[in-house]
């Protein structure tokens, strides 16, 4: 059986996002990622798009084999999207991310995962966290997106990569409180007003 290391990037205004995610499956790196493509679509099309700015826009999936003794890459593959998002509203700040939670029946820090969504569209704030209909929305959408994956052959694991170690992941969570990744908005250019003291 392979081990994959899935990625899924794309932009905003002047910056650039990322998640990463592990699978294994007798598949090749192409059908995987494949599959991978067809389940971030399958996300969207479930309701992720009505929740995303149209300036955060999804481009590319890749797929990496890699050595399940010494978790190095084998072979890569990736395939061009372009898949914005449909809301109204603008985006959160670069650096709100939203979680999701991988989780095993290891009931420790290796057996669990996550992975960040890029930032979402405004609407779907209430009191400062996200609102219930919002939490529904991604709960619909990744129940899309891992449903694509386990149909095609793909059972998505929880990689330790010191113990060289997969743990099968048996349910996903969203929470409702934004979390930051300040590495999102390290590259913007800030302008500055002076202020008189």
């Amino acid at each position: 059986m392979a081990l994959f290391r899935h990625v899924i990037s794309g932009t905003t205004p002047g910056e650039q996002w990322s998640f990463t995610l592990h699978s294994e499956g007798n598949l090749s790196a192409g059908d995987a990622n494949a599959a991978l493509s067809s389940a971030i679509t399958s996300a969207y099309g479930a309701g992720f798009s009505t929740i995303t700015a149209p300036d955060v826009v999804t481009t590319l999936a890749s797929t990496a084999t890699i050595d399940p003794a010494t978790d190095g890459q084998l072979t890569r593959v990736e395939a061009v999207l372009s898949l914005a998002g449909a809301a109204t509203e603008e985006m959160l700040p670069f650096q709100c991310a939203t979680c999701i939670t991988l989780v095993t029946a290891v009931a420790n820090r290796h057996g669990r995962g996550r992975f960040y969504l890029p930032p979402l569209a405004a609407i779907v704030l209430d009191a400062g966290r996200l609102s219930a209909s919002a939490v529904s929305n991604l709960d619909t959408a990744f129940t899309a997106f891992f449903d694509d994956l386990t149909t095609a052959g793909l059972e998505p694991v929880v990689r330790n990569r010191t113990g060289h170690v997969s743990t099968p992941v048996t349910e996903a969570r969203v929470g409702d409180v934004i979390d930051t990744q300040r590495r999102r908005r390290n590259k913007l250019q800030e302008a500055f007003t002076v202020i008189s003291v």
